[in-house]
């Protein structure tokens, strides 16, 4: 039996961030993670020090994203937590020198935490460079040959890590000296016989750090993270590639189905060694992003993957429920606050209140229809330049949102800008969909509005 224990970042629904796997049998189950005190978000790094694991958690604190570290038994049993509030995006776990190693992403950090029993965990900073926010993106740590590595993305020449190109490989030992640079999305140091060796996410590949090169080449696929050798074999772990960036809230056409399809998507590859045959196990069905592998030497798994799939659909209805529960009271809200904006600019009142309150809005939400239809309203409002409405009108339309109101006010920017044919235009197109209840007066302006370009009625 082969069992490991597997962390995935980023999961859904709540509390299911930690399984065990064994490899040769395909058991699956969940970590049970009930009693954090703190809504399990994730899991990234895990290590082992004799009959104890440790994982770092992604957990929701009030406003953010935290870090619980946790420690489990050989039986899988959760023993204690500790909030870390100095980390933040904690990747990594290394025991080393009695003490835990872990990376903050966030700060571009790694502390040093001694958590003896019974006590709070105490943190120092093992090693920084340009500390404060992530411009590096570290993530993994390796001891090799007596000294500590750590991988990084390196210098980010935009907001999104997507263009890091010079990913790096550091020595801390040495005071951060770089051993290897030039690399794509480094993760996973990993300790292969005599060599040091790290994954290349974004070329699926595998690369030579330290130590003797290894005699041989292996061909893996899909976004490559968490990488480990037991015995004769190495087991990989892949990623469904995400849909946007968490950085910039920006998103991109991804096809995770194909990638499942054809061997990719969620889960590990297993490759012996001396052969080079690969075997591959999909895990898409238990969450989209794996992020370390480590062996268990704990109890059997026993679990199947039939039982821990119904476990993770059960929470998901669970969660599906109370997620479209707050969504109506969500909606409720966003309704009341843009009739009471719109009845701000009907009226005439002072638009600065209103101004300021749809700019938070529409910065948290920018697609959102009802602030675009808003947005364009106030810049009319204050007098701005006309024209500059008219892309937020043209939002609220290509949602098919108050296509009605969204026409009038278009027509009006139009006009305020002597563009009397496209105001024509706008205002006919109105008129076809004044609905019932639309005033006298209203579709008095619009009837006159249209008259320049009577042709273009149908």
């Amino acid at each position: 039996m082969t069992p490991l224990l597997l962390s995935f970042c980023y999961a859904k629904p709540v509390g299911h961030a930690l399984a065990l796997f064994d490899c040769d049998t395909d058991a699956f189950e969940w970590i049970d993670l009930s009693d954090v005190p703190l809504p399990v978000y994730g899991a990234t790094g895990v290590c082992r020090v004799g009959d104890v694991y440790y994982a770092a958690l992604q957990v929701r604190a009030p406003g953010t994203l935290g870090t619980l570290l946790a420690q489990f038994d050989g039986a899988g049993r959760l023993q204690r937590t500790a909030a870390l509030a100095q980390v933040q995006d904690a990747h990594s776990l290394l025991w080393w020198n009695g003490e835990l190693l872990l990376v903050s992403s966030g700060t571009n950090q790694v502390f040093a935490i001694d958590w003896a029993p019974d006590s709070e965990p105490r943190t120092r900073v093992f090693f920084e460079r340009d500390p404060g926010a992530d411009t590096l993106h570290m993530n993994s740590l390796q001891a090799f040959d007596g000294r500590v590595y750590l991988s990084m993305f390196g210098c980010k020449p935009s907001a999104s890590g997507q263009e890091a190109a010079d990913g790096q490989v550091l020595d801390l030992n040495a005071g951060g000296a770089v051993v290897r640079r030039g690399l794509q999305h480094p993760h996973s140091l990993f300790v292969d016989g005599m060599s040091l060796c790290c994954v290349n996410s974004r070329t699926s590949t595998l690369i030579h750090v330290a130590g003797p090169t290894p005699p041989r080449e292996i061909s893996l696929h899909g976004y490559v993270r968490g990488a480990r050798v037991e015995g004769e074999r190495l087991f990989v772990g892949t990623s469904m590639l995400r849909t946007g960036s968490k950085s910039r809230g920006t998103t991109e056409v991804v096809d995770n189905a194909s990638a499942v399809r054809n061997g990719g998507g969620c889960g590990l590859q297993e490759v012996e060694m001396a052969s080079g045959v690969q075997r591959w196990h999909d895990l898409s069905a238990f969450g989209a992003e794996l992020y370390d592998v480590l062996p268990w030497a704990g109890r059997a798994v026993e679990g199947t993957r039939g039982e821990a799939m119904v476990r993770r659909l059960h929470a998901v209805n669970s969660e599906f429920n109370s997620v479209m529960n707050a969504l109506y009271r969500l909606r409720q809200q966003y309704a009341s606050i843009e009739r009471m904006l719109h009845e701000t600019i009907d009226t005439g009142q002072d638009i600065g209140p209103a101004q300021r309150l749809l700019e938070r809005l529409y910065a948290d939400q920018p697609d959102l229809p009802e602030w675009n239809l808003l947005k364009g309203r106030l810049l009319l409002a204050s007098g701005a330049e006309p024209l500059a409405a008219l892309s937020y009108f043209s939002k609220a339309l290509e949602a098919n949102y108050r296509c009605f109101d969204a026409h009038c006010q278009m027509s009006r920017a139009y006009a305020l800008a002597d563009d009397a044919f496209s105001a024509a235009q706008h205002a006919q197109s109105a008129l076809k969909l004044a609905p019932a209840a639309a005033g006298a007066h209203v579709l008095a302006q619009l009837a006159r509005a249209a008259v320049p370009a009577p042709a273009l009625i149908s």
